[in-house]
């Protein structure tokens, strides 16, 4: 006969059977994993339009693509002229408007000096500084299609020997017709 107790004990057996089992079969797992990754381009890399070179003075130092430059020249008693500091330079068909404009400066009272594009016969001026006074005159440059433009520094003068001084400017390009523009960091230094 069987009896509660018995009963039990098989219920015990079975309900371990069962797990076991159970356990057993998840061991077995099998499957398969895919990964693919696709990546397309929807934009072309060109040259920015407008490119920064270093002039023929051999003063400048390019930086970031052609699109920002520094040019350090000596400053002294005598009064000099860089005719090409730097070259700005258009490689599209379009014509540009290009202009300077402040917007930093330390030391400044160490020099007298004008700033502008030079086009090998024209000298559009653009900044004048004497001594503490930083004067931007200039209007938007015109620069045809792929033709360069100098930037010249006239009439530097050193006004007080000890340290050096930076002038801190942005070319701003901009399409004709439009507001739409873009900025160049252009840093001049005294020395």
């Amino acid at each position: 006969m069987i009896t509660v107790k018995k009963l039990r004990k098989i219920e015990k057996i079975v309900l371990v059977l069962a797990l076991f089992s159970l356990f057993r079969a998840t061991r077995v797992v099998s499957g398969s994993t895919f990964f693919q990754m696709s990546i397309q381009a929807y934009a072309t890399i060109s040259s920015p339009p407008i490119i920064l070179q270093n002039g023929a003075n051999n003063v400048s130092v390019i930086y970031a693509n052609n699109t920002s430059a520094k040019i350090s020249v000596d400053a002294n008693a005598t009064s000099t002229t860089y005719t090409y500091a730097l070259n700005v330079k258009n490689n599209e068909g379009g014509t540009q408007l290009i202009l300077l404009e402040t917007f930093n400066y330390t030391g400044i009272s160490k020099i007298n000096a004008t700033i502008g594009f030079y086009d090998n016969s024209t000298f559009e001026k653009q900044i004048i500084i004497e001594g503490e006074n930083v004067t931007e005159v200039g209007s938007y440059y015109n620069l045809t299609s792929f033709s360069t433009v100098h930037i010249r520094i006239a009439d530097l003068e050193e006004n007080i020997t000890d340290g050096t001084a930076y002038l801190h400017t942005y070319l701003r390009i901009r399409i004709p017709n439009t507001s739409t523009y873009t900025l160049y960091v252009i840093t001049f230094e005294f020395k």
